[in-house]
């Protein structure tokens, strides 16, 4: 019995680790929790707001320089957003920086929540760069 359970122990501690680390505060970081961080006016609002906003790189346009860039980020407790960085891209610069941007203007975020506590989140998303929108 006790084989069994020193097995289930070391087959599911790595999970643990995967939902959460620390960030470059030292503070616990949760990627999975039991309510997901959210825009306030919700995600679809927040994309259409980031449309509006979005400046298509020049020197980006001119080549035709499409596609994602995925951005990771940190929703704090108190909703704001941090820790930008960009973990995948077309491979324009300029592109990057308009997606890190956009994120940095999204007002406050509903926070992710554990336990019934406000929780750190680090989260991923896309922003699409499309030359026929």
């Amino acid at each position: 019995m006790i084989k069994y359970i020193l097995l289930a122990l070391i087959l599911f501690s790595p999970l643990s680790l995967l939902a959460q680390d620390t960030s470059q505060t030292g503070e616990e970081v949760y990627q999975v929790v039991e309510k997901s961080p959210r825009p306030v006016y919700g995600i679809t609002e927040m994309y259409s707001l980031m449309a509006d906003e979005m400046q298509y790189p020049e020197d980006a346009k001119a080549r035709g320089i499409e596609g994602r860039v995925f951005v990771q980020f940190i929703v704090e407790k108190d909703g704001s957003l941090n820790e930008f960085k960009v973990l995948k891209s077309p491979g324009h610069p300029e592109m990057d920086e308009e997606a890190s941007r956009l994120f940095q203007l999204s007002s406050p975020w509903l926070p992710g929540m554990q336990n019934g506590k406000e929780v750190r989140v680090r989260m991923i998303l896309p922003i699409t760069f499309d030359l026929n929108d």
